[in-house]
């Protein structure tokens, strides 16, 4: 069984403060890497990291408003995001394989098991599996995949692991 990971880089929406900074201050960015069960065409793995980012956008600027239906629009926004992303795997199962410290220069996602992180991504491939059926087809199953995606969400917010 062929594997391919699709890191997902959480600087670019999440407010948390960045890792340190690698070796003579080159920037830093936490990351984490998932797998699918079997190769995706590249073409749907940047489908699938820039649709979980949009989703994760959305839920931001929902949590930031105070207008309730911006919100509800925002979080409607956000689901629609995790669903694209979940088509986008075409019924492959994801997994959170590492989280860590992404050096672009370098090109290696570091090792860093950050117990916040590390429970984020587990949230969010529960998220994004819970919203596939058996048959690999998008399940409406969306409300019972929320949960996951606002459980990683304050994780990365309050960057806590949360569990549950």
């Amino acid at each position: 069984m062929d594997c391919y990971p699709i890191p997902v880089v959480v600087q670019k929406w999440c407010p948390c403060p960045p890792p340190p900074c690698l070796t003579m201050c080159r920037p830093a960015e936490w990351a984490i890497k998932f797998r699918t069960d079997t190769v995706l065409p590249e073409s749907l793995q940047f489908q699938y990291v820039a649709d979980v980012t949009r989703g994760f956008l959305s839920l931001h600027e929902a949590a930031r408003t105070s207008d309730a239906a911006a919100k509800a629009n925002f979080r409607f926004a956000a689901l629609e995001s995790f669903q694209s992303g979940a088509r986008a795997l075409l019924g492959r199962r994801v997994w959170a394989e590492r989280v860590g410290v992404l050096d672009r220069e370098a090109a290696v996602l570091g090792p860093q098991p950050v117990p916040w992180l590390v429970a984020a991504a587990y949230d969010i491939a529960d998220g994004m599996n819970i919203l596939l059926r058996t048959d690999g087809t998008p399940s409406g199953n969306g409300q019972r995949a929320m949960p996951e995606f606002d459980e990683a969400y304050r994780e990365f917010m309050t960057q806590t692991p949360i569990g549950g």
